[in-house]
């Protein structure tokens, strides 16, 4: 195989921070997807996959979206049940020899994805058990509104109640049968279990 350039060793570098995500990486005018992302993004988008440096034998596969029309392309993505990272150029390729500068500025999930003009209610909700209860955070992230309570009722109940975008848990919970039954069909995200401990969630609170 022949030696990456340094663009694709930063893209890597990015993507390797970002491997549950698709990695919309800033080049000039367009965000440009490669490899699995590309692959995945161009059947979504129903854009053409083409592929870089097409005189080595191992082409990477990528396809591109303008700019200016990005938030479009997200949603789609978005709505696909996928989670995006934005990696945007952080200084003027004009004024810089070599390698852009690039970070990822945005990581957007279905319970956090914004449109510009939303519909409809939009929850992103996170559940805690503890015993026969369960503590459940409700954030609307189309109006702000936020709040918390208890229930005894079965969680598929709640999520029935708000069809969440998003569900998040503690990573604890991964390969519980109970929860995976629950949340099936939903997109769920795991969260190290040190953000569920109860004097750190009051002090933020």
């Amino acid at each position: 195989m022949s030696e990456p350039t340094p663009l694709m060793k930063q893209h890597q570098g990015i993507k390797d921070k970002h491997p549950d995500a698709i990695v919309l990486f800033r080049l000039g005018d367009f965000y440009e997807m490669f490899g699995e992302d590309a692959k995945i993004a161009s059947k979504i988008l129903q854009i053409a996959l083409t592929t870089r440096d097409k005189n080595k034998e191992d082409q990477v596969p990528m396809c591109g979206v303008p700019y200016f029309a990005s938030e479009t392309y997200i949603s789609k993505l978005i709505r696909a049940g996928h989670k995006v990272a934005v990696c945007e150029q952080m200084e003027d390729p004009k004024t810089v020899k070599g390698i852009v500068k690039r970070e990822v500025i945005r990581i957007i999930t279905p319970g956090t994805h914004t449109p510009d003009q939303p519909k409809e209610n939009q929850y992103a909700m996170s559940i805690m058990p503890q015993g026969k209860k369960h503590g459940i955070a409700i954030a609307d992230v189309s109006t702000g509104h936020f709040f918390v309570y208890e229930t005894l009722k079965p969680v598929e109940d709640e999520m029935e109640r708000f069809d969440p975008s998003e569900i998040l848990l503690p990573e604890s919970l991964k390969d519980d049968i109970y929860y995976a039954g629950a949340t099936e069909s939903r997109y769920v995200s795991y969260m190290e279990d040190w953000a569920y401990d109860y004097s750190e969630a009051l002090r933020i609170l």
